[in-house]
């Protein structure tokens, strides 16, 4: 009996999962695609290029009958496992001032650069709770690339909290390029309203490399309004002369507004697309820039 709730626990984790797939599709593109006769009723196969055609995600429909006995078997352990995994990270964000959302490839940078597959899992009730209390205690959060994509994802940035989207909510997708890119670019500080950026001047120009396929930042007016208002657009790409752009290279993405960064109304969220935390001496000798930027010295200095 027991093997059996916690298989249905975990085809339950899978169909929400699986549900990523059916809603919010119009920023995929044509590079999207789904295969639902190989694995089952809603099995799911996304391609973002044809690099990545082998790679598949498979989700258990709900009418599909576990009828080998070892496969039920593999069900209840993965279900056990990730119902400990929630609750261990619930124990930690618990206990934590700071939580970092960090980038990388992770569960094969899929769905929009894995962004949704966090979010979904931040959105799991005991998490969710967790994060909305780690604010109230004045806590702080960040995201990097495809943690900036998750924070976005889950209504943090640039609403500040926890919150479904919606068909015009602020979203990162597809480069312009339609392609990764990687490669340093230039950003300015445009706004130090934030804890992460209380060591920062406006106007100042730092380097910063980037590396993302889903980075183009896009809000609808209102939103970008609210933005500039609040003074929430913390970092921009710039060309050469130092002026904000939409230009590439200096704009690697197409970001709206040139926006790389951008903070909660309140400062304690921030989200950024460069990799701040790919820098350390010696290295990019080749691109002449300032590099060091204390956004993470600011987190901790502000609990000291």
């Amino acid at each position: 009996m027991q093997k059996n709730n916690k298989a249905t626990q975990f085809k339950s984790i899978a169909n929400g999962l699986a549900d990523l797939y059916e809603k919010k599709n119009s920023d995929y593109g044509d590079s999207f695609g789904r295969s639902y006769e190989k694995y089952g009723s809603i099995s799911s196969l996304t391609r973002i290029s044809d690099k990545f055609n082998r790679l598949e995600s498979l989700m258990l429909g709900k009418e599909q009958k576990v009828q080998d006995e070892k496969v039920e078997d593999t069900l209840a352990d993965m279900a056990s496992y990730c119902i400990m995994t929630i609750m261990e990270m619930k124990k930690r964000i618990d206990r934590a001032q700071i939580i970092a959302f960090p980038g990388g490839f992770s569960a094969g940078d899929e769905p929009d650069g894995s962004g949704k597959f966090i979010a979904t899992a931040f959105r799991n009730p005991a998490l969710s709770d967790s994060v909305k209390e780690l604010l109230i205690r004045d806590g702080l959060v960040l995201g990097i690339c495809n943690g900036f994509q998750a924070i976005i994802k889950l209504g943090l940035l640039p609403y500040g909290k926890i919150a479904e989207q919606q068909a015009d909510s602020a979203t990162l997708t597809f480069n312009n390029i339609a392609r990764h890119v990687s490669s340093i670019c230039k950003i300015r500080i445009a706004s130090n309203n934030s804890p992460w950026l209380s060591s920062f001047k406006a106007g100042e120009i730092y380097g910063v490399p980037v590396s993302h396929g889903e980075g183009k930042f896009i809000c609808s007016d209102k939103d970008l309004q609210r933005l500039i208002d609040n003074g929430q657009i913390a970092t921009q790409y710039v060309d050469a002369s130092g002026n904000a752009t939409m230009e590439y290279p200096h704009n690697p993405n197409g970001s709206r507004y040139g926006i790389e960064g951008i903070v909660s109304e309140d400062g304690r969220i921030f989200g950024k697309m460069g990799h701040s935390e790919r820098w350390q001496r010696g290295l990019y000798q080749n691109v002449e820039a300032d590099y060091d930027m204390d956004i993470f010295l600011n987190g901790v200095k502000y609990f000291s």
